[in-house]
């Protein structure tokens, strides 16, 4: 999936189509207030600001896609479970995508981590594992799960995916249900631009 931009009219959106799998029709990218969360939030308010964006998507005729940021330490010592059980309930309700955090490779983005790509890499890929396997055992194929990777950090010679840090970035097939890439670029630009596309871990 390529994620980022609305050929009607040439701008950024929160509206996306999906340009490899046409028949999965229109999706509504959400960004929840409240992000990123941790046990500070009760599992109730969590669903409750997901939902209050969702329901703008559905009211539109789209497929909620939310983004969802838990705090790593937290949601790897299970002090998330609830959270995740509870939006998985939710979301199976609506159908719905999912990511969790969009965009890991801005640097120092996920919490724990500062000025080392590789273990930012690790720890991301930890924390969507995590949260893959706990919303898939509660809502099954209701809800679709996998990463949305940035385009631009996949461009030759940036350290957030050189070397060894490009595998890290990677999550095996049987625990993502797609694989996401959010391109800013304008309608019009050089197809060798789109390209890069294919320097992700999942080319």
């Amino acid at each position: 999936m390529i994620f980022g931009l609305r050929a009607a009219d040439d701008k950024f959106t929160e509206t996306l189509a999906d340009w490899q799998t046409p028949g999965a029709g229109l999706l509504g990218r959400v960004f929840p207030d409240g992000q990123p969360f941790d046990w500070g939030m009760s599992p109730e308010r969590l669903v409750e600001l997901v939902a209050a964006k969702c329901d703008r998507v559905l009211a539109a005729g789209m497929v909620p896609f939310p983004s969802i940021k838990p705090n790593p330490a937290g949601l790897l010592a299970g002090k998330l479970d609830v959270h995740l059980d509870l939006l998985a309930d939710y979301l199976a309700t609506i159908g719905a995508y999912l990511t969790v955090w969009h965009e890991p490779e801005k640097p120092n983005k996920i919490p724990g981590v500062r000025n080392n790509p590789l273990e930012q890499a690790k720890l991301w890929a930890r924390t969507y594992t995590y949260a893959y396997k706990r919303i898939k055992a509660r809502a099954g194929d209701r809800v679709q799960v996998g990463p949305v990777h940035m385009e631009h950090h996949w461009a030759p010679g940036q350290k957030m995916t050189a070397g060894a840090v490009a595998e890290a970035w990677h999550i095996p097939s049987g625990m993502r249900d797609f694989a996401g890439l959010d391109l800013y670029a304008n309608v019009g630009d050089p197809a060798d631009r789109l390209g890069l596309a294919s320097s992700t871990p999942y080319s």
